[in-house]
């Protein structure tokens, strides 16, 4: 992966590629996944946070790299468990 994308996270993962990529906005008020948050009803929400998982987990290894289809995977699940319970921890 290309440095000048984003900062290594704590796995060693260019960060921004999992976090904000930029084909869906980057970090910025009009990324997809703030708009949708705001356009669905919670529960809409929750189903496409729950997809999102479900698809990642189902095509890692599959297209591109494993370990990146999984880290964002968790990603959304961490998303579902945010918004059903803003302190999970």
């Amino acid at each position: 992966m290309d440095e000048a994308a984003g900062v290594l996270d704590e796995w060693g993962t260019m960060s921004e590629t999992v976090n904000h990529p930029q084909h869906y906005g980057g970090d910025t008020p009009y990324e997809t996944i703030k708009v949708l948050k705001e356009w669905l009803t919670a529960e809409e929400f929750r189903g496409f946070l729950r997809g999102n998982t479900i698809k990642y987990l189902s095509r890692a290894g599959k297209k591109g790299h494993a370990l990146e289809d999984l880290k964002k995977a968790l990603w959304y699940l961490a998303k579902e468990i945010e918004n059903t319970d803003p302190c999970p921890f």
